[in-house]
């Protein structure tokens, strides 16, 4: 369990005592392999995995947030995005306080699907609960030949996720790299932020 300190405190804390320790709930959603386990990863335990790709149901990781004396403990739920884990996933949506909607910068349709497959589910489970979404693998496309993808096709431009974080209702809009931490910390700080607004201290309550 790694910790870190988030200074950028949200109008949320106000009313929190000191010595308090909480816990929130992030879940992450997304296409299959579009860097959802190796982002968590990262943001959890600061590590990269670049080993073969194996989807699980669901995984659960634990990061404590500090500011002053104050505790969060977050934690964060990676959901399979294959079609063959549907039926788990409003399990995993449970007493969620944020939602993180992934999608591969290498990958247009995963994008594709955020808006067409993915918003639909999480308004439908969750639909009080802030969204952030996050383009994974830039470094793909910062050292991609050609502005091109393994396969031929065109990355995801910051422009193009923007546009569909404007569509969605995101609260914000991230382009993150699990293989070198690039934004990782930054996302962790904004998904606190939201959570602690969604569900600030001075309503905290036994869940």
């Amino acid at each position: 369990m790694d910790f870190l300190c988030w200074c950028c405190l949200s109008p949320a804390w106000d009313d929190a005592d000191d010595d308090t320790s909480l816990s929130r709930k992030l879940t992450v959603v997304g296409d299959g392999a579009c860097g959802k386990t190796s982002l968590l990863l990262r943001i959890s335990r600061d590590v990269f995995d670049d080993d073969s790709y194996d989807p699980t149901a669901y995984e659960k990781d634990v990061v404590d947030v500090f500011a002053g004396n104050r505790k969060i403990e977050m934690v964060l739920q990676d959901c399979a995005g294959q079609e063959t884990f549907d039926r788990l996933r409003p399990v995993v949506y449970a007493e969620t306080d944020v939602i993180l909607i992934c999608f591969s910068l290498d990958n247009p349709d995963s994008l594709f699907n955020v808006e067409n497959s993915w918003i639909q589910e999480v308004q439908f489970y969750c639909p009080d609960v802030p969204i952030i979404l996050v383009g994974n693998k830039k470094d793909l496309r910062d050292s991609g030949p050609n502005g091109l993808t393994s396969t031929g096709q065109k990355f995801v431009t910051s422009q193009e996720g923007k546009d569909v974080a404007k569509r969605i209702q995101a609260k914000g809009y991230f382009e993150c790299s699990a293989k070198d931490g690039e934004n990782c910390k930054k996302l962790l700080g904004a998904s606190v932020r939201y959570s602690t607004m969604h569900r600030p201290f001075n309503s905290e309550s036994a869940r």
